[in-house]
């Protein structure tokens, strides 16, 4: 769905009536994320993180921010996005996919303001599996598995993203998948999902009066018995809380 179809500046105020931190209500999307277009500056208000949700439900991602679009998130809270796992490859000698990074939040080069934000319970896709080998698989090949999605909660993608007086826990990415056999040496498993809480790649990160806390990182995938050699175990995530492998970072 996508969340601003006009040219304009917009805002969504879920003032909705009974809403409160004693009755908490829950929007939940049935049909896919919320996709946020590059059409003017978005304001979506809440009337609390503690009175309202807005939930993937546990089956898509919660927000999706296109590139140069300008989003102001206000007193929501964003949880229950999940994004895909990686396909497991059957083919010999194949490589599985990645899990799919971003499960609460996805800024794919826009400029996104969080204030006053709960961004919890959000899960990346596990790392598929790699496919077999025929014959010899390099123990430490790259091509037998993936790595678990990245950015449980909020994954900015060369994006501007901000947080003020928000607090990012309870987050989990991805395990890396398993490593493809093979009739000589094992294949290796994948690397878990990295910056749980948050992962900004090659963007800007401002936390002001923010938590970053209670988040996980995947665990790396297992390594597949063979032949001769047996694989090795996968590494785990870096970064529960936050990794910025090339972003910068100002607290």
């Amino acid at each position: 769905m996508q969340a601003n179809t006009n040219a304009t500046d917009d805002t969504i105020d879920f003032a909705l009536p009974g809403c409160t931190s004693s009755t908490p209500c829950t929007i939940s999307l049935t049909s896919g994320e919320l996709l946020i277009a590059n059409n003017g500056t978005l304001t979506i208000t809440g009337p609390g993180a503690d009175a309202l949700s807005v939930s993937g439900n546990n089956l898509s991602r919660v927000f999706n921010v296109s590139p140069g679009a300008i989003v102001i998130i206000s007193d929501l809270k964003i949880t229950g996005g999940r994004t895909g796992n990686g396909a497991a490859s059957v083919a010999t000698g194949a490589s599985g996919q990645d899990g799919t990074s971003g499960g609460g939040i996805y800024n794919d080069g826009g400029t996104l303001t969080l204030n006053n934000c709960n961004v919890s319970g959000n899960v990346t896709g596990n790392g598929g599996n790699g496919g077999p080998s025929g014959i010899r698989r390099q123990r430490y090949s790259r091509r037998d598995r993936r790595q678990g999605g990245n950015g449980a909660g909020l994954y900015n993608n060369a994006g501007v993203l901000t947080l003020n007086n928000t607090t990012v826990s309870g987050n989990t990415a991805g395990n890396g998948g398993a490593g493809g056999g093979g009739a000589q040496n094992g294949g290796r498993g994948g690397d878990g999902g990295k910056g749980a809480g948050i992962y900004s790649l090659n963007g800007s990160l401002t936390l002001t009066n923010s938590t970053v806390s209670g988040n996980n990182a995947g665990s790396g995938g297992p390594g597949v018995s063979a032949g001769f050699n047996g694989g090795s175990g996968g590494t785990g995530g870096d970064g529960g809380g936050i990794a910025t492998p090339t972003g910068v970072r100002r607290l």
